[in-house]
């Protein structure tokens, strides 16, 4: 991890030392982790000055590609590709500038190389036009009975979800055993989600039970479709065996949102020893917002909780407050999130958002391509709803101008909307 200080140091050393033997390393290492204009002129620089002779010069390319359009880091990028077979290289070279002779080079390389190593570069291949997305046909039509074809599909789920959807189908109904299948009808469902796909899952969750299913049902459940009724079932079973579990009130919470009004009164009862006030309410606030989908009137839905729990759990003042968040929108207190700090701010008290806010500024440089990234926005996203300050406003900031990944592309625009209605206001 690189930290400010780290960073402070090692962009001091570059600075003294630019034809230091480590200087490539050291580039493509501040690039993979953090981004900013002294990094990426300073890394621009070194390859100008040293590409084709270190060892680290096509990664730094390769980087320095995904941020900027200079005409100059293209021809170098290109003359290293002539040079070397570096996957990351021809990706970054198709996507940001896919000339006739790098789709060439991208051609060869998906043909005589592994096939696990192809899945690198096809997607961007299958963009870069006719000839490129051509190629990548025929070699999926090749490969697609090969036991490790899945990490070719896995490629495609983001780049190509279209494309990927009917392979998916065919190499799962090979595979249905495989945890390889499992990995790619989550990913699938996280980034095309379909009906047919929630029922493939679960089928695979029957099929090969095992202890971390509880994670594939909570995939299941982030989707807008209808989940087969066993699911329900089984996350009760699961809550029944799991008490300690960090993620016990997430599948609670969602637990109760995909079951009926007569279900959800029987889960919190059953829980209702174990449950803080705030989470009582909660739970509440989702009986009501499910039984305003499903067509039960208001009225109807305070008349069969008054019936199920005593009048001090569901007191006029409690029904009129939980009444007027629904009313405005606000009713949405569920931890919906698998990170524990969002859901502590969840719960709007004072020391979870000093917590997350402490946490904002010890982990400031974190990791670009790993979930922490994702996790800094949850956590920005969640802290606009409880304490928008200007601290808030600084750190989505700082956080937008990282170039957003397709992964959470809807993140950033939550993020986004949160800043400037905080703004405007």
């Amino acid at each position: 991890m690189v930290t400010l200080k780290h960073l402070d140091f090692l962009l001091a050393l570059l600075k003294e030392a630019p034809d230091h033997k480590q200087a490539g390393s050291i580039w493509n290492m501040l690039l993979s982790s953090y981004i900013n204009r002294e990094i990426i002129h300073g890394a621009s620089k070194w390859l100008l000055s040293h590409g084709g002779k270190e060892v680290y010069s096509s990664s730094v390319a390769a980087r320095l590609l995904d941020e900027t359009s200079s005409h100059e880091i293209i021809e170098v990028s290109r003359r290293l590709l002539e040079q070397e077979v570096d996957f990351l290289l021809a990706k970054a070279l198709l996507f940001r500038a896919p000339d006739h002779r790098t789709i060439d080079i991208a051609i060869e390389m998906i043909n005589s190389q592994d096939p696990t190593f192809a899945c690198l570069i096809a997607p961007a291949l299958m963009k870069s036009g006719d000839r490129g997305a051509n190629a990548v046909t025929e070699f999926l039509n090749e490969h697609c009975n090969s036991k490790r074809f899945n990490r070719v599909l896995t490629s495609f789920v983001y780049e190509a979800p279209e494309l990927a959807a009917p392979l998916i189908r065919e190499w799962v109904s090979k595979h249905p055993r495989s945890r390889d299948a499992e990995r790619l009808l989550v990913d699938v469902l996280r980034q095309s989600p379909s009906q047919e796909y929630v029922n493939l899952l679960w089928t695979w969750c029957k099929t090969n039970s095992r202890k971390s299913d509880i994670l594939d049902v909570l995939t299941i459940f982030s989707t807008k479709f209808p989940t087969p009724k066993d699911t329900v079932m089984y996350a009760r079973n699961w809550l029944e065996s799991n008490e300690t579990h960090s993620l016990w009130t997430l599948v609670f919470f969602k637990a109760v949102d995909r079951s009926t009004l007569h279900e959800q009164i029987e889960i919190v009862k059953h829980w209702l020893h174990r449950l803080s006030e705030q989470e009582i309410d909660t739970a509440i606030s989702i009986m009501l917002r499910a039984s305003s989908t499903n067509g039960i009137n208001e009225q109807s839905f305070w008349s069969e909780l008054s019936k199920a729990f005593d009048n001090a759990l569901i007191s006029p003042e409690k029904k009129k407050r939980i009444s007027e968040e629904y009313d405005k929108g606000e009713s949405a207190h569920e931890p919906g999130s698998e990170y524990p700090l969002v859901r502590e701010l969840a719960t709007r008290d004072p020391k979870s958002v000093r917590a997350a806010k402490d946490w904002l500024t010890e982990r400031r440089l974190e990791w670009r391509w790993t979930s922490l990234h994702e996790y800094r926005g949850e956590i920005i996203a969640a802290l606009f709803a409880v304490s928008p300050d200007q601290f808030v406003l600084d750190e989505a900031r700082s956080w937008l101008e990282k170039r957003p990944e397709h992964y959470f592309q809807a993140l950033y625009e939550r993020v986004n909307t949160l800043m400037i209605d905080t703004d405007d206001s």
